[in-house]
């Protein structure tokens, strides 16, 4: 019984070396693997950095257009003309116009 469990921790430290091609190819594929990674969290990075500019943006056009509302009132304006439409007092004007 002592002379096969012998042989089964023979075995278990028994070790295989596998190709060298094989293992550069394996390195090679597993270094494309971690670059791309990296790559991926730096347009992450980059698209959080956008996010956050486009918030700051829409948050500026709004105060920008909320300063326009108290200056000329509530209306619509075209970007193209710079002219801005006023909407109706009453909300019921509105709804035949």
């Amino acid at each position: 019984m002592a002379e096969k469990s012998n042989e089964v921790a023979a075995e278990a430290t028994h070790t295989i070396k596998i190709d060298e091609e094989v293992l550069v190819e394996l390195r090679t594929i597993r270094n494309s693997q971690q670059q791309l990674q990296v790559e991926i969290g730096g347009m992450e990075a980059h698209k959080t950095s956008l996010i956050t500019e486009l918030f700051k943006l829409t948050e500026t056009l709004k105060e920008k257009m909320k300063t326009l509302e108290e200056k000329y009132g509530k209306g619509n304006l075209s970007l193209e003309t710079g002219i801005i439409t006023p909407l109706p007092e009453n909300p019921e004007e509105n709804v035949n116009s």
